[in-house]
């Protein structure tokens, strides 16, 4: 059963992207297109009841191994944190910006503010995968943005 609470969440989120009617189906999920960009996963698991967001980052250049190491080490020190993160889908070599919330620890106004945070780290992470070089990572004006997270 969806809880009362994590629906009123997903509200928050339709009525923070513009789309009026959002529900999950009956295994917990909504799943939906975003500008033909990306896909944006919520899911409500019950068992744990933790209330998590998953973004697809649109389609992206073959990025080196060298510059995805680099990315993801501006991401290091924020694992302690209650922050998106990126993960990788092995399979498909999709990229991801994911973030969970615990039902019980997670106010409403705590989520809104969370949740336009992981559409800017989203968007600042779309551009760092746009780099063609670490060189070119370096320069971006986002990377100041998020060396400055990191240490705040």
């Amino acid at each position: 059963m969806i809880t009362d609470f994590s629906e009123e969440l997903l509200k928050e989120i339709g009525d923070f992207i513009g789309i009026e009617e959002i529900s999950f189906n009956q295994d917990g999920f909504c799943i939906l297109q975003l500008q033909d960009q990306f896909a944006f996963i919520l899911r409500h698991d019950q068992e744990t009841e933790r209330f998590i967001m998953i973004a697809e980052f649109a389609t992206l250049k073959k990025i080196s191994s060298n510059l995805f190491s680099s990315i993801l080490s501006f991401h290091f020190l924020r694992i302690a944190q209650p922050r998106p993160w990126i993960a990788l889908d092995q399979e498909t070599g999709v990229l991801f910006l994911a973030e969970e919330f615990y039902l019980q620890a997670t106010t409403k106004e705590n989520f809104k503010e969370r949740l336009v945070q992981f559409f800017e780290e989203y968007m600042n992470c779309q551009g760092l995968f746009n780099a063609e070089t670490v060189e070119d990572l370096l320069g971006k004006e986002s990377l100041s943005l998020l060396q400055s997270q990191e240490l705040a």
